[in-house]
């Protein structure tokens, strides 16, 4: 028999998550430092979208990076909350935006093909497949490939598909003479899941700038993006050896 851990009442349950997402701010300052630091990398590139021509050239690859960006504030807030499976599908989100933001801005007619889906949506189902995107990262810069392939995948493991390793990292079990019991999780309390998760989150949002850094290489160093994105990669390996 499989029970859950979540109250009946809904207004409790959000209450519990909105307080452990209070908890960590208050107490994780190292962790919730490089969160804030990934966000700030990105809404120093929508202030200059503001004031730039780019927009009009090709704003299917700025929609992906908003949607990017999006997802990582929204994977956040559910790993900060304990929300461990379905962070996940929010953190893959991160990554395929990225990607896609990457894959149109290459060419940019393929931003035209995705918009008028309808129009050839053979086509546009053949070119946009994660395999063909993921090959076209690997022969642009093979290192950002296999660092956002393994994230990707590790996602896929733990929640962004129904996958068991995600299911059974928050399932606890009772046994009694007459039945097993299977307790479900849905704010987990697992101290090593919650680390994992939150150092997913972290890579994901760095590796989705190193991933954009390819498409505005010199933008980065004139906004020095490129200089912020170093640092973070060293608070996240020190983060990574404390946890």
């Amino acid at each position: 028999m499989i029970q859950s851990n979540q109250d009946q009442n809904l207004l409790s349950f959000e209450e519990k998550a909105h307080a452990n997402i209070i908890a960590f701010y208050t107490h994780k300052k190292r962790f919730t430092g490089i969160f804030e630091g990934i966000n700030k990398q990105y809404i120093t590139l929508f202030e200059y979208f503001e004031t730039s021509a780019y927009e009009k050239e090709n704003y299917c690859c700025l929609f992906f990076i908003n949607r990017c960006h999006s997802a990582f504030l929204g994977a956040g807030r559910m790993a900060l909350s304990c929300q461990f499976q379905e962070s996940e599908m929010l953190i893959r989100g991160i990554l395929e935006n990225a990607i896609y933001s990457f894959f149109v801005a290459l060419s940019p007619e393929y931003g035209s093909l995705w918009l008028n889906r309808d129009v050839d949506k053979k086509k546009m189902k053949n070119i946009f497949k994660i395999g063909n995107m993921f090959r076209k990262l690997k022969t642009t810069d093979e290192h950002i490939y296999n660092l956002v392939s393994n994230s990707y995948e590790l996602a896929i493991d733990f929640g962004a598909h129904p996958n068991p390793f995600g299911s059974f990292a928050v399932t606890t079990t009772e046994h009694n003479e007459n039945r097993q019991l299977f307790y479900y999780e849905y704010l987990t309390r697992n101290r090593k899941v919650v680390d994992f998760l939150h150092l997913q989150l972290l890579d994901a949002g760095y590796q989705s700038l190193l991933v954009l850094q390819i498409i505005f290489k010199d933008l980065f160093e004139t906004l020095r993006i490129d200089k912020a994105i170093k640092q973070l990669a060293k608070e996240i390996d020190t983060y990574r050896k404390e946890h």
